[in-house]
């Protein structure tokens, strides 16, 4: 009888530790296949909207890519990370507890066979720009400085994209936009009324002006120059 218990005992100390090796095996396999997919080195203190994007774009279009984890953030930027994972097809799992309770976006069979809805990822591109972690504390004086350079920039790349289309003084509207393509519309129905590209437009002949009359920008209140 003691004999059997013993057996008995050693058996199942046996599966206890070969379960938890496996657990332990599972993890490390889990980790591995996430690789360097875990983002919390690439964002150390926020993520932009326009970042998380950024991720789920580059998830989508690689075939070797199964997942991807994103760094702890507030129940608004969860929500977020939620909404576009549902745009791309993707189902999303929480782990771990609150602070440190990561966000694991992972690839269903649906997501490379349905396109993504780029008009719902659209509208929520405009809406809250920037997430801050949840599982860092106070950021010392370099850390900062850091987050400070970071959001100095991208104003900056912002602003240059407004600057395109902002005019001053004496500016020709419209200088900047790109030609009308054979695909349209009014393009095809002049061609097919005999106009050639480079001829002017207007009646008996075409006699009319070869270019557009160009509007300039006028903010101030001098006199036409």
């Amino acid at each position: 009888m003691k004999k059997h218990l013993q057996d008995a005992y050693a058996l199942r100390s046996g599966k206890k530790r070969t379960t938890k090796k496996e657990r332990k095996v599972r993890k490390q396999l889990e980790k591995m296949e996430l690789g360097t997919h875990v983002l919390l080195e690439k964002y150390p203190y926020d993520i932009q909207v326009k970042e998380m994007r950024q991720e789920f774009e580059a998830l989508w279009k690689d075939s070797s890519r199964k997942n991807v984890r994103f760094p702890p953030l507030d129940p608004h930027g969860i929500t977020t990370l939620r909404k576009l994972a549902k745009c791309y097809n993707m189902n999303h799992r929480k782990v771990g507890k609150s602070p440190k309770c990561y966000t694991d976006i992972i690839k269903t069979a649906k997501t490379n066979l349905v396109k993504p809805k780029y008009s719902t990822i659209d509208k929520i591109m405009k809406g809250r720009p920037i997430f801050k972690r949840t599982d860092i504390g106070e950021l010392d004086k370099r850390e900062k400085l850091l987050l400070k350079d970071k959001r100095k920039k991208s104003r900056g790349e912002k602003a240059s994209k407004l600057n395109k289309w902002n005019y001053a003084e004496g500016d020709v509207v419209g200088a900047n936009a790109t030609a009308i393509g054979q695909n349209n519309i009014g393009h095809k129905l002049l061609l097919k009324m005999g106009w050639v590209k480079g001829e002017a437009l207007g009646p008996e002949g075409n006699k009319g002006i070869v270019e557009p009359i160009e509007a300039k920008v006028k903010k101030t209140k001098l006199g036409i120059k």
